[in-house]
């Protein structure tokens, strides 16, 4: 039976899925199965995307209104673009939605910007929620610099409680893919036109078979300090062998 290999390239991850299959499979079951082993599209996403934690700010945000969350997105994103003097903003949000252990929905946002910069001009301009969302060109030099709370400051941007976090990039991924899958199962799914968001997200590179045996040897993966493997049943190619290559732990 002849035998082949997928090669997805995350960036700080390199996945390698070798199985063996009557005909090449181009898209292994557990890319989009909604399992907790599944979803493997979105994970590759998130890991070419967000890749240090260092690099980008988690939110989890209360929200009870479902139908105006695009809006709000925009309007939060649009202060963060402000405040921060970051310009180009990737972002992933995931609603997830009421369940027996959480009486309140929750909005959880990944941006690429560091933690440290999510309000560094807050005390150099002087912030308007209303003239951030209004008015796109630069403030005043004359403005008076005033001193706000940034927890507080981004809380009423929102217009809800919301907590800042700063996950390591496994916990991330753990924590946007839980939130995604609960939401697709959830019978509120049904009730709401869209449960995730996004803006500007790279895709993984994928090589197949000579081409990922090439990049292979030519990148010496199997030189990589930080490897794992293992052996699963996949629903489309069968038994596959996955092994990851990271750059770092």
């Amino acid at each position: 039976m002849p035998e082949y290999t997928k090669l997805v390239n995350c960036g700080n991850n390199i996945y390698v899925y070798d199985y063996k299959s009557c005909e090449p499979v181009k898209q292994l079951g557990l890319e989009r199965e909604v399992s907790e082993e599944g979803l493997l599209g979105l994970k590759w996403t998130l890991r070419t995307n967000f890749g240090n934690g260092d690099d980008y700010t988690l939110f989890t945000m209360n929200i009870t209104d479902f139908d105006s969350i695009e809006h709000k997105l925009d309007q939060f994103v649009h202060a963060l673009k402000k405040s921060s003097g970051v310009m180009k903003l990737v972002y992933f949000a995931v609603l997830e939605l009421p369940n027996k252990d959480h009486k309140c929905g929750y909005v959880q946002l990944v941006i690429n910007i560091p933690i440290y910069m999510l309000t560094c001009k807050l005390n150099k301009k002087k912030l308007d929620p209303k003239y951030l969302y209004e008015n796109d060109d630069e403030w005043s030099n004359e403005e008076a610099p005033i001193l706000i709370d940034d927890l507080l400051y981004l809380s009423d941007i929102w217009g809800n409680d919301l907590d800042i976090l700063f996950p390591s990039q496994s916990e991330l991924i753990l924590l946007l893919t839980s939130s995604y899958l609960n939401s697709l199962l959830n019978p509120l799914n049904s009730r709401v036109d869209q449960i995730s968001f996004s803006n500007s997200l790279s895709e993984p590179t994928i090589l197949w078979d000579h081409d990922a045996n090439e990049f292979i040897h030519a990148n010496q993966l199997i030189d990589y300090p930080y490897h794992y493997s293992e052996e699963f049943y996949d629903p489309k190619a069968g038994f596959t062998i996955m092994n990851r290559y990271s750059l770092s732990l």
